[in-house]
């Protein structure tokens, strides 16, 4: 009979502290749950790696196809003496 009070007495206290957590629990759709559950699986993750990675090489080998654009500029100056005889001529050319 004592096993029976002590329930009854610390019932409420139970049912308030599951109460108080309960209210912070989330529900998740089978859906989430599924998508969750993808994210971990190793055959999925390695089959998306090789979709994406055969999209980056479709978008390489457009490379050689399209055309090709470049720049380029340069600036030389020199600088020069001539020295003859006696005189010394500078210049800038």
């Amino acid at each position: 009979m004592s096993l029976t009070r002590t329930v009854f007495r610390t019932l409420p206290l139970t049912t308030a502290v599951m109460l108080v957590f309960a209210s912070t629990a989330q529900a998740q759709s089978l859906v989430e749950m599924y998508e969750a559950a993808r994210g971990y699986d190793a055959g999925f993750i390695s089959a998306k790696s090789l979709y994406e990675a055969n999209l980056a090489k479709a978008n390489q080998a457009l490379g050689g196809i399209l055309p090709n654009i470049s720049a380029s500029v340069s600036r030389t100056k020199t600088d020069f003496q001539i020295q003859r005889e006696g005189q010394v001529r500078s210049g800038i050319n």
